[in-house]
């Protein structure tokens, strides 16, 4: 089964009870040996090497081996595949302990045969191989190691975002311990190009960034996505939670009666791609605007308030705010709140 020109999907039979579905593992031809997402279920090499067989391959050709989380139905085969080939297995550092027996995985009663991690990635890296780069991006949620990556105008999405007989969808709720996380995953794919979506659950489908940021604000409508302190609480968010080393800092002045909201149009909100944002009010007081809810500030109080939710500041009086967190270059989407 073809999914582009250099991407072929290697379908399995998944039994689950009295269920069935078909998982969609891919091998990336890079014109200097083949790069398999996922290696699928245990005991499956065979059908393994007969996909690989269909389109004109061999196991002998596998150079690597990227495993998108811990999950058995995406590394089961892998100690059957590592016996037959040389590859270089990749997984992230945070999945890495559940995939070389380190830890025990997360789900499942009975482990698989563990394999050994040889590069751990941590997202951000780009892989390059042949002539092919792929994108790899953190989107924990369902692990806390779930990577998606992104080549040319396609994104493989692993357990993120599925393909069910009700049409294209996130993450399934039963499987995933974090779904907060697999949102702000969500956001962040969101941000990115591409026109096709390969799904190992569900297998491919003609969809874009608009599709999955549809799903990002939906799901994101369930979470609260911020916390209020005031007085003495902007120093313990600042100390410890804004992740990036980075941190952009700009202070607003925002005259009484008027909005802060997106930078082309106030009166809508925005928000970003990556980094969660803290919202310090020196002076003032109004309403801030994040998502559905609305929370009225005064001189002392902060917000920690995540990226994929939007924000607007509507003052009552003059109000000046300071705002860390996000660097110049993150990615801003602008949007009408509920």
């Amino acid at each position: 089964m073809k999914v582009t020109e250099d991407v072929y999907a290697l379908p399995q039979k998944l039994e689950l009870g009295e269920n069935s579905e078909t998982i969609y593992p891919v091998a990336i031809d890079t014109g200097e040996g083949l790069v398999l997402v996922d290696a699928g279920l245990p005991g499956e090499l065979e059908t393994v090497r007969e996909n690989l067989s269909d389109h004109g391959f061999s196991l002998d050709e596998v150079e690597m081996l990227i495993l998108t989380h811990q999950d058995f139905d995406h590394c089961g085969c892998a100690a059957s595949l590592l016996q037959e080939t040389e590859a270089t297995v990749l997984a992230h550092t945070k999945d890495a302990p559940a995939i070389d027996g380190r830890e025990k995985p997360l789900k499942g009663e009975e482990r698989y045969e563990a394999v050994d991690v040889d590069i751990e990635i941590s997202g951000g890296e780009t892989i390059t191989r042949g002539g092919k780069e792929l994108g790899v991006m953190h989107t924990p949620g369902n692990t806390p190691g779930h990577v998606s990556l992104i080549l040319d105008d396609l994104l493989i999405s692993g357990d993120i975002l599925n393909v069910e007989e009700t049409g294209f969808a996130g993450p399934r709720e039963r499987f995933t311990p974090d779904m907060e996380s697999c949102v702000e995953g969500l956001n962040r794919l969101s941000f990115q190009e591409f026109s096709k979506v390969h799904c190992f659950h569900g297998g491919t489908a003609e969809k874009d960034s608009g599709d999955v940021r549809k799903i990002s604000e939906s799901l994101g409508s369930e979470f609260k996505g911020f916390q209020k302190t005031a007085t003495a609480g902007p120093a313990r968010f600042l100390r410890g939670d804004l992740e990036n080393q980075e941190v952009g800092l700009s202070v607003f002045e925002i005259p009484q009666g008027e909005t802060h909201g997106a930078k082309q149009d106030p009166e809508m909100g925005h928000r970003h791609e990556t980094e969660t944002e803290i919202y310090y009010f020196r002076e003032g007081s109004g309403t801030f605007r994040i998502g559905s809810k609305e929370e009225s500030y005064t001189e002392g109080d902060a917000f920690l308030v995540k990226p994929y939710k939007l924000r607007r500041i509507d003052a009552e009086a003059e109000t000046e705010v300071l705002v860390a967190g996000a660097p110049v270059g993150d990615g801003v989407h602008e949007g009408e709140l509920d």
